[in-house]
């Protein structure tokens, strides 16, 4: 009898042990402090590569057979967790404590900058959130950065608009879509009107990188970099249909009229988002007493600038598993033809011909069409081993067209017969100059210890350029060409880089970070030979640098936040440096320099940031240094145009260094939740020191400028806004600015601009817009633009959600 009970005894003590060798561990890993689920938490067996992730209830399961066990649970913005497991268990519940450097926003891993955590990141960004912004003027993209902190907003002609950051705009300012590169290789040195291609109807947000991100994205990021967020739905618990439609009507300014939906279907794994906008801008009214007769003299009303918009965008999330997603974005904006008002307008090279009875031009264009087709595919996976938290890779496809065209007259009449009745040329000159560019980047997030974040990535892009000139007579048959392009066609523009980036958590006051990236450059530019009209010989040459940056920020106080930062920036000379050739601004003829070499710039930076629930204050000083700038400088030859004007000769050309350094500052105080006020304050100055050691003033620096607002919420349905923009008096010229006839010889003088804005919700799907500008019609001008800024004009929106 005792052997039976013996064995019983060992059958159900077999089975026991057997149960706690072999099974499952599953559970929860949440918030000690929220209690809420943590995503995406990395779960893993002690010294193997074993494990899982989190579902988005924080739920996990690992399979494994022998007892006990030592786990690791890891998440970005929580201190990691070491737990021994002694037996098979399916609700263990696991919490995390956050880290005490990202303890007001967690770290989003598809960042390459951190742009979230405004405590404690030394690169000072500006973040401007589009959607659902209601006091933004939006005739163009560009508008939606007017007045920000660290930028600067300047229109030669309507439907465009060029950004400044630093005071630097064109090729020293590098725009990304969904963090790929847009700047072709024959972008400029000036304004360039790309900006304005974008659809400000969907796009989520707008970052502003202030100061050099080489490190980050390669060549052309000297002064900032500005990258656009499409819009892409978030996954929903339910499955769910939603949708929007806006329409907008201007009064008095544009005469704008302005359509736009969006329909997007989202359930737990996919999102899918459509949307289509067509705008028509049917004139340009300046202000009643802005008619300046040496740039426009037959009415503050242009009939002239007529020109449409149309874009659409595509979007999706595909929720493959709890580790990996994918993202398609496909996007297509273009101005079809718009004009370019400067060569239209009577008095435009008049200083120099006093006797001119026409315009320059009869039309001109710089966007026939001005295109961008940007297509991307983007994969995500939660890796959840040992070292590795996540790998993102992206690959894109970029098409910009940046055409032009030209009609002259065919007769001169005397001014006196007026504008309408001069004869334009049947003849079309055409200019038209394609990029077409292939890209490919990743990024792997590694957590090696508590606190600490480490970034690895790389992106390669190929661009290929064609361009060409002819011209199309409607008594001819065929377009003929005419002389040589642009830019020599066929050309290759080759960027590569590899980069890491740390983020230390040294104490809980004080944090770090360092990065250091190695960029390599081919630039095939197929120039036509040493017998045509630009003279050379093709170029096949290879540009490298290695770029770093270094930052601190400490809060010695609560609330008080002191960052330093450094940096360098580097830019290879592209297409257009080494090969443009033909006139530029008003009365330059540019010819080409082979023999540059990059211009590279170091920049230093101090921030002081107060953070608390009723203040938002920054103040940030800083300092660029250029070295080896490519500048366009004269060469002391001149001859005349076809017209009888004197063109001077100008070429690109390094110059020994240049110095910018500035502040950029802001405050907003929300003492009770239904009041909000604010001021904002740029100012930028700059030497150019030329080879010969003079020193003038740097080109195109934009004048002190900011904005001041106030904003009063009634309840949740109806606000109200009153804000000025302003700009203080430019009278510190360079040498080009006085030789270019849309700059006065007396500078640009200050002003000031009144809005109001009023928004109104009657239903929870339904908004009204009001948005009053230059209430009291300030004559005005941004300076270095041709025309004066709008008069009192008044803009209307209607928007529907569902």
């Amino acid at each position: 009898m005792s052997t039976v009970y013996i064995r019983v005894a060992l059958f159900f003590a077999l089975i026991f042990f057997s149960n706690a060798a072999f099974g499952q561990i599953s559970g929860q890993v949440s918030d000690a402090v929220t209690g809420s689920p943590i995503s995406g938490a990395h779960i893993f067996v002690a010294e193997t590569n074993i494990g899982s992730s989190t579902s988005r209830a924080g739920n996990f399961r690992i399979d494994w057979h022998s007892f006990p066990v030592r786990i690791r649970v890891s998440a970005i913005g929580y201190k990691t967790a070491d737990i021994t497991i002694f037996q098979y268990s399916e609700d263990i519940r696991i919490r995390l404590q956050p880290v005490v450097y990202l303890s007001d926003e967690v770290l989003i891993a598809d960042d390459r900058v951190n742009i979230r955590n405004l405590r404690t990141r030394p690169i000072p960004v500006t973040s401007v959130i589009v959607s659902g912004n209601n006091y933004k003027m939006d005739g163009n993209s560009a508008e939606l950065l007017r007045s920000e902190k660290g930028v600067y907003v300047q229109q030669t002609t309507p439907g465009q608009g060029s950004v400044y950051v630093r005071g630097r705009a064109g090729r020293d300012v590098l725009y990304l879509f969904n963090g790929l590169r847009v700047n072709p290789s024959f972008v400029r040195s000036g304004q360039n009107q790309y900006f304005g291609v974008f659809d400000p109807f969907s796009i989520n947000r707008i970052n502003v990188f202030r100061g050099p991100v080489s490190v980050y994205y390669g060549s052309d990021a000297l002064s900032g970099g500005i990258d656009i967020t499409p819009e892409i739905k978030m996954y929903t618990e339910q499955r769910q249909w939603s949708g929007s439609t806006l329409s907008q009507a201007n009064f008095g300014g544009t005469g704008e009229r302005s359509l736009h939906t969006s329909i997007a279907r989202t359930n737990r794994n996919t999102s899918i988002y459509l949307s289509g906008t067509a705008r028509a801008f049917h004139y340009y009214k300046m202000p009643s007493g802005g008619d300046d007769t040496r740039w426009f003299p037959y009415t503050n009303r242009i009939e002239a600038a007529e020109y449409n918009y149309l874009a659409y965008t595509i979007s999706s999330r595909f929720r493959i598993n709890d580790r990996n997603q994918l993202s398609l974005t496909s996007f297509t904006g273009t101005i079809p033809d718009a004009p370019r008002l400067d060569q239209m307008i009577m008095g435009y090279k008049n200083q120099v011909l006093p006797n001119a009875t026409a315009p320059d031009l009869a039309y001109a264009s710089n966007t026939s069409p001005l295109l961008l087709a940007a297509h991307s595919l983007r994969w995500h996976s939660s890796v959840g081993s040992r070292y590795v938290s996540s790998v993102s890779m992206r690959a894109g496809y970029h098409v910009l067209k940046d055409h032009r065209k030209e009609i002259r007259f065919e007769d001169r009449p005397d001014l006196n017969t007026g504008f309408t009745e001069f004869t334009r040329s049947e003849v079309t000159n055409y200019d038209n100059n394609t990029s077409r560019m292939g890209l490919i980047s990743f990024d792997v997030l590694i957590i090696p210890e508590q606190a600490t974040l480490l970034r690895v990535g790389g992106d390669f892009s190929v661009d290929k350029i064609s361009s060409e000139r002819f011209i199309v007579n409607p008594r001819g048959r065929v377009p003929v060409i005419h002389g040589l392009p642009r830019y020599p066609d066929g050309s290759r523009y080759t960027q590569t880089g590899l980069f890491a980036h740390i983020t230390r958590n040294l104490s809980a006051d004080l944090w770090l970070e360092a990065g250091l990236r190695y960029s390599l450059i081919h630039a095939d530019v197929g120039l036509e030979g040493a017998g045509s009209q630009r003279g050379f010989d093709p170029i096949d040459t290879w540009f490298q640098n290695i770029t770093g940056s270094f930052g601190i920020t400490r809060s010695p106080i609560s609330n008080l936040y002191l960052s330093a930062n450094i940096s360098s920036g580097f830019r290879a000379p592209n297409i257009a440096d080494l090969s443009e050739v033909g006139p530029r601004r008003s009365r330059f003829y540019q010819i080409p320099n082979p023999n540059l070499k990059p211009e590279n710039t170091i920049n230093t930076d101090f921030s002081v940031r107060w953070i608390s629930e009723s203040v938002l204050m920054e103040i940030t000083a800083y300092r660029v240094k250029y070295m080896d700038k490519i500048e366009s400088v004269l060469t002391g030859m001149s001859y005349a145009d076809r017209d009888g004007s004197v063109m001077l000769e100008t070429m690109n050309r390094n110059e020994k260094s240049m110095v910018l350094f500035g502040v950029e500052s802001s405050m907003e105080i929300q003492i009770v939740p239904a009041f909000k006020s604010g001021f904002i304050f740029n100012f930028s100055y700059g030497e150019l020191t030329e080879r010969d050691g003079l020193s003038t003033p740097v080109d195109r620096i934009p004048p002190p400028n900011g904005m001041v607002y106030t904003r009063y919420a009634a309840n949740d349905r109806l606000s109200v806004g009153l804000q000025a923009r302003y700009a203080l008096g430019h009278t510190r010229l360079s040498e080009a600015e006085k030789q270019d006839y849309r700059v006065s010889n007396t500078g640009t003088p200050g002003f000031t601009v009144l809005q109001m804005v009023a928004n109104w919700s009657p239903t929870v799907n339904s908004s009204f817009r009001v948005l009053a500008d230059n209430l009291m019609d300030t004559s005005y001008r941004e300076h270095a633009s041709t025309l004066d800024g709008l008069g009192r004009n008044l803009s209307l929106r209607y928007s529907y959600s569902f």
